[in-house]
């Protein structure tokens, strides 16, 4: 069974030219370690360069706690779940979960809308390291107030601007740099996917924002050891684009430079046919110089606004959403099954009942006759019954996923946001790379038919 799952269809055969993100996508880290880390350099970046009391190194990595897709409430301090709509299914204040009337009561009428710069929604591979953070911070603001540290809103700022910093200024891929045994995870199936496709005369590029010299060192040691028929990933790939400035990449006419592989040196490209490696760049000019349509190239990547929702707003490609996380949900949905079957078992056998009540007390109203009450009371305690079992089944199956935040995919029974972002902007998506190119690169990829409402 395919772990590829498509919202738009698309016919592989049609499809020239394959692109790749490289962190995360092509380059798989061990979430758990680089996390951590990221996590301890923020703390230092927050103690050290903006002044925040020490206590914040002692603030505990807790990566179970928080999942992508959430959206911060940066005035409150509150860490929201929404669906597809923007209506809150879910919310924490810190780490401290806001209970049903409450969370009734506070955000009864409100919709998120993710333009108001209060609402930061977490859908990057740093997503939970912000987020966590963001939240033992309310906690501590909220139970040491003598600490002095600064308003909710300026705690997420200053959160998402160090993690920016350490990124930016070396720091993160320095550390990656000294132990990459650690942080990057080598699986041959991706560079015996790559060749697979090549040898089925597809065009693959890399487009990533890393500069030259990390994603040399990054690549040398994933890809090339499990390489069978070409010597360097260089000699793999038709196209190598660095430090593009996703998701500036998808929209605006950046010249390309020409990056000598051997010393990493940039220089002016003068155009011309466009094969070896590059830094900067636009996806207009790729077009233009490949003498392709949107429609021909696949994109792969793990951002939602950097990788996918640009892309497809702006170019048109093809894309396709790596989703790491996936891979744990599709195990419990599976796992569970069975309770997902009894949960719908039960609903159906509750829906006549609920149905012959309706009836009851309306008919009575109508008609202006006697309420059968024993009637009415023995329904009511059948149903009632059969709402404690598909209660205690439905927490037995949401806890199935994470504890705190249930699946990644729904906010209750709806979709969540994430979900519906997917949807609207990736045509494919995956828990990882390695699940398109196991695939046929002939393949037909076709969406399933989906079921108005109505239809249904």
């Amino acid at each position: 069974m395919t772990n590829v799952f498509v919202n738009r269809t698309i016919n592989l055969r049609k499809i020239s030219h394959l692109g790749f993100d490289m962190d995360h996508t092509l380059v798989l880290y061990d979430v758990e370690r680089f996390e951590r880390l990221v996590h301890t350099l923020v703390k230092r970046q927050l103690v050290e360069q903006r002044g925040y009391p020490v206590e914040v190194y002692d603030l505990p990595f807790e990566r179970e706690r928080f999942i992508r897709g959430l959206v911060i409430d940066k005035n409150a301090g509150d860490i929201l779940k929404i669906n597809r709509f923007g209506r809150i299914r879910k919310s924490y204040h810190g780490t401290r979960e806001i209970d049903f009337r409450t969370q009734s009561k506070r955000h009864w009428s409100t919709y998120v809308d993710l333009n108001d710069a209060n609402y930061l929604a977490m859908d990057t591979a740093f997503s939970v390291t912000v987020v966590s953070l963001a939240a033992l911070l309310v906690d501590l603001h909220d139970a040491r107030p003598s600490a002095g540290l600064p308003p909710y809103g300026t705690l997420v700022d200053d959160v998402v601007a160090s993690v920016d910093q350490v990124h930016r200024d070396g720091t993160l891929k320095t550390a990656v740099r000294e132990d990459l045994p650690s942080f990057i995870r080598r699986d041959p199936a991706v560079a015996v996917g790559l060749e697979r496709y090549r040898h089925h005369g597809k065009k693959l590029f890399l487009v990533t924002n890393s500069h030259y010299d990390y994603t040399a060192l990054l690549l040398d040691y994933t890809l090339n050891p499990s390489l069978s028929d070409y010597r360097d990933w260089r000699e793999l790939f038709d196209l190598v684009v660095t430090g593009a400035g996703k998701p500036r990449f998808f929209s605006d006419d950046v010249p390309f430079l020409r990056v000598d592989p051997a010393d990493g040196k940039m220089t002016h490209d003068p155009g011309g046919p466009l094969t070896g490696c590059y830094h900067g760049g636009s996806a207009s000019q790729l077009q233009r110089r490949l003498g392709i349509q949107g429609e021909e190239i696949l994109y792969v990547g793990d951002h939602i606004y950097g990788d996918i929702l640009r892309l497809k707003k702006d170019c048109g490609w093809r894309t396709g959403l790596v989703i790491e996380e996936l891979s744990e949900d599709l195990a419990s949905t599976r796992r569970l099954l069975p309770t997902n079957e009894r949960i719908t078992a039960l609903m159906l056998q509750k829906a006549p009942l609920e149905e012959a009540l309706l009836e009851l007390r309306t008919s009575a109203k109508d008609h202006r006759k006697t309420f059968e009450r024993g009637t009415a009371d023995k329904l009511s305690r059948s149903i009632a019954a059969l709402d404690e079992e598909i209660g205690t089944l439905i927490v037995t199956y949401q806890q199935g996923f994470n504890r705190y935040w249930d699946e990644l995919m729904r906010a209750g029974n709806e979709e969540s946001f994430f979900a519906a972002q997917v949807e609207r902007y990736a045509c494919l998506y995956m828990p990882g790379v390695t699940d398109l190119l196991a695939l046929s690169p002939r393949a037909y990829l076709r969406a399933p038919r989906r079921l108005l409402p109505h239809e249904m």
